[in-house]
């Protein structure tokens, strides 16, 4: 086939411009690797190579038809087949594209039609704040709690809506009775890790709560949980607390 597809090449650069356009496509479609487009360096034959490996090359088609005609939607193709292949452990290596290599014009236009996955992905990349919410909203229409409140907090909504909240409750619950597995990130959202805290706190897991107080930086929710921790056994309260390089007096 590389063979073949050099000769059709020196072939087409002689040819009538009806039989060189075919012989261009055959070879592009069918020959020839993109070790030989570069070598050719011929910009017709790279543009024509690129189109018919959207799919099958998606990170080489990329980086030809961003630089010659990123406006097309041939460029839309291989970026949506080269996100796919990321995703991808198998084909990574070779095919896929990482979304930190796609513009981000580009990325914008595969937001809204992408799969749901990939769409919070590259909401997530661009830090598009109304698309995390609105992502959200979806999330939680179809029953991902977990996926729903922390893609909100990344979108920087109100950490008081009432759906918002209702789920993080229902999590948080969750989460200390052992029935619910999920990641919670407090960092963005002080109104959750206090009711956290507190839920915590009235199921008696004061290890938890202390780490919870601590990462706020609330010494007074700090002191009271230390408070309550003294009072069971000393010696294993203590050594909880060395971990912490955390000095108490009883």
């Amino acid at each position: 086939a590389h063979l073949l597809g050099v000769t059709m090449f020196e072939l087409a650069e002689y040819a009538g411009k009806g039989e060189r356009d075919m012989l261009y496509d055959r070879t592009a479609a069918e020959s020839i690797s993109i070790h030989d487009v570069k070598e050719a360096n011929d910009l017709e034959l790279s543009l024509r190579w690129a189109k018919k490996h959207t799919d099958s090359d998606p990170r080489e088609a990329y980086l030809i038809l961003n630089k010659e005609e990123p406006d097309g939607e041939d460029v839309l193709k291989a970026a949506s087949s080269g996100i796919k292949y990321d995703g991808d452990f198998q084909k990574r290596e070779y095919y896929g594209l990482p979304l930190s290599q796609i513009s981000k014009a580009h990325l914008k236009k595969l937001l809204p039609k992408s799969p749901f996955d990939i769409r919070v992905n590259i909401a997530r990349h661009l830090k598009d704040e109304k698309a995390l919410k609105s992502l959200s909203r979806r999330a939680l229409a179809n029953g991902n709690l977990d996926e729903a409140y922390n893609l909100w907090i990344d979108g920087k909504g109100d950490p008081k809506d009432p759906d918002i909240s209702k789920a993080r409750t229902k999590l948080i619950t969750g989460k200390v009775s052992g029935s619910e597995h999920c990641f919670l990130d407090f960092r963005k959202d002080l109104v959750g890790a206090v009711e956290y805290y507190d839920a915590l706190m009235n199921a008696g897991n004061f290890k938890e709560a202390y780490k919870v107080a601590l990462n706020l930086g609330d010494e007074k929710r700090a002191q009271r949980t230390r408070e309550k921790m003294l009072d069971g056994d000393l010696e294993k309260v203590l050594s909880f607390f060395l971990c912490f390089r955390d000095k108490v007096e009883r």
